[in-house]
């Protein structure tokens, strides 16, 4: 009879009624079509619909996203607590990674080390980040973004001290790797606090994750200023583990991304979430959810989903007369292929030519961030006394291709004073460069900041170019000037890479661009250590000045600008939609809340 019903009157109801056309709870209930449509199912309107339908057990029809409950709740002490605990993780990775510029020195001083084998000492971290870093992404995609968060930072910390520990230089090595390993699934904290920020100014409050990398390195460089002098580079391997130890005291706090729950179906833990949202930033001005219940859609943002929620073709169903090991092989295999179902949404028609832009672009600042800050210090291990003579290995600045290095009885680098003042210095200039980046991400557009930052940084680089000809302040503060907009790019890329992916694939995507971000880690000390170290400053300087000028071109050619818009829109621009995964729905009930 109900269906009788629903025919008689669908030439009087418009195919997909707005959530308005729903009556209030106290009214009669409307049609079943009516109420299918404001709950997101206008097109099953041809199906039967029972009165198990969510309207008539009470539900009054009013949907709302997870993007409409956080800009609800407004930015408040919710996201200052996951700023704390999110910029932790940033931080133990920048101290990590600056580490390498006062490591490198410190293993020539302990086991007699060639500078070839001190450049391959930063090499392998990356390496470990290179399969860290995607491998991490899929992780969160598949099993949360809190449990890839959890793990990526027992790692990190649990090498970071074992390699203040090793006997050898190989052990170190292979210390190094796993540390490496476990720094790739760091940028799963940027997904994290991405998701809890509303759409409102979310650049600008994500450069402050950033304030805590830079603070990362400002404290790395005074903690090997007070330490090497008197003690050896082990206790600075310690010391370097502390931002990771206070994370995991406070990692049971953390809660799952109610994006994430929601891409699962899990509606009852991203309410969960999103409630405590709503109940912490209250006090400080935010909001309550909004009217209504979690919004159900078939699909995510026209994503295909499987019954877990992620990327995936229609599933069939293996027949009951297949045997118990077919069943279980097509599984594994159904399984192993969730991720490349991930992957290869990025590289399809419509998404790759954004996608190889972006990996372009984060191998490019990788390579050019990580050099820069590895030639500050390379410039600084020859120094002595710090005489003026530009060609005396006693300089402080000397390129002739004498890599003899001064070491303390502890065998820590002698560094002058002079040196670690510039190191230091160079550390603080990345504040200038984030605010660069917050103050003009949402005014000018991420391309356009981002490609802006890049044409600074490649002058600075052309200016060191003549180093043998200019004063030592201009190579300083050259040098400290490039690592300024480098931070700057290197903000905006982590900004507007994962805004430009759907929740599924969000972690996967920003996994693989810090990928390739690792490939140039891997190369850049072959540059920045050894042939700066061997006479070839000017020509390295070129490169980078070059390197930078094509990837400035990149960065003003990028299909789309996200600033402003909501995560998981679908940003128009050149025909390209990066949340779509396809034209087929896959028609079996395997909702999904977003």
């Amino acid at each position: 009879r109900r269906r009788d019903t629903m025919h008689e009157n669908e030439t009087a109801v418009e195919a997909s009624p707005s959530v308005a056309d729903v009556p209030s709870s106290g009214d009669a209930p409307p049609l079943p079509v009516v109420a299918a449509a404001a709950d997101g199912n206008a097109h099953r309107v041809g199906q039967t619909i029972s009165s198990s339908h969510a309207y008539y057990d009470g539900d009054s029809g009013v949907r709302y996203t997870v993007t409409d409950a956080i800009d609800a709740s407004g930015f408040g002490k919710f996201q200052l607590m996951m700023l704390l605990f999110t910029g932790l993780a940033w931080m133990g990775d920048a101290m990590e990674m600056m580490l390498l510029s006062f490591l490198g020195p410190s293993v020539r001083c302990e086991w007699g080390v060639s500078p070839s084998e001190e450049g391959r000492l930063t090499s392998v971290v990356f390496v470990g980040m290179l399969f860290g870093a995607p491998t991490w992404g899929m992780v969160a995609d598949a099993k949360g973004r809190r449990f890839a968060f959890f793990l990526t930072t027992v790692i990190t910390f649990v090498a970071g001290v074992v390699s203040a520990f090793s006997p050898s230089f190989t052990f170190l090595l292979l210390a190094r790797t796993v540390v490496g390993f476990g720094l790739g699934g760091v940028p799963t904290a940027f997904t994290m606090f991405m998701e809890f920020l509303p759409s409102t100014n979310r650049g600008a409050w994500l450069v402050l994750i950033n304030v805590f990398w830079t603070l990362g390195s400002i404290v790395e460089a005074s903690l090997a200023w007070a330490i090497l002098p008197k003690y050896s580079w082990r206790v600075l391997l310690l010391a370097s583990t502390a931002p990771l130890f206070l994370l995991l005291t406070l990692m049971w706090l953390t809660p799952e991304s109610p994006y994430y729950s929601a891409s699962k179906g899990d509606v009852a833990g991203a309410n969960k979430t999103l409630m405590r949202v709503s109940k912490v930033n209250k006090p400080s001005g935010g909001g309550n959810l909004p009217a209504g219940t979690l919004q159900l859609l078939e699909t995510q943002n026209g994503v295909t989903m499987s019954t877990t929620g992620d990327p995936t073709t229609s599933d069939t169903t293996t027949n009951e007369s297949d045997s118990t090991t077919k069943a279980t092989l097509t599984r594994f295999v159904r399984i192993l292929a969730k991720p490349l179902k991930r992957i290869g949404f990025l590289v399809n028609t419509e998404n790759r030519k954004l996608t190889a832009m972006l990996w372009f672009l984060f191998f490019a600042v990788a390579f050019l961030y990580y050099g820069v800050v590895l030639l500050t210090t390379e410039i600084h291990v020859d120094g002595g006394n710090g005489s003026g003579d530009r060609n005396s290995l006693d300089s402080g600045g000397a390129r002739g291709g004498d890599d003899s290095l001064k070491c303390t009885s502890h065998a820590s680098p002698d560094l002058q004073t002079q040196a670690y003042v510039d190191i230091f210095v160079s550390s603080i200039a990345e504040l200038p460069g984030l605010l660069f980046a917050a103050l003009c991400l949402d005014r000018l557009g991420r391309r356009r900041t981002l490609g802006v930052a890049l044409v600074f940084a490649a002058v600075c680089f052309l200016i060191i170019t003549g180093y043998e000809t200019t004063p030592v302040w201009t190579e300083t503060s050259s040098l400290a000037t490039s690592r300024c907009f480098m931070m700057t790019a290197f903000t905006v890329l982590y900004v507007y890479a994962p805004e430009t992916q759907t929740t599924c694939v969000r972690a996967t995507a920003l996994g693989l661009g810090n990928g390739f971000a690792r490939i140039g880690g891997i190369l850049t000390p072959l540059f920045a250590v050894q042939l700066a170290g061997s006479g070839y400053l000017a020509g390295v300087a070129w490169t980078f000045a070059v390197l930078a000028g094509c990837t400035a071109a990149v960065a003003f050619y990028l299909p789309l600008e996200t600033a402003g818009a909501s995560l998981d829109a679908k940003p128009g621009g050149d025909g390209l939609e990066m949340t779509e995964m396809g034209k087929s729905y896959d028609q079996r009930d395997d909702q999904r809340y977003v």
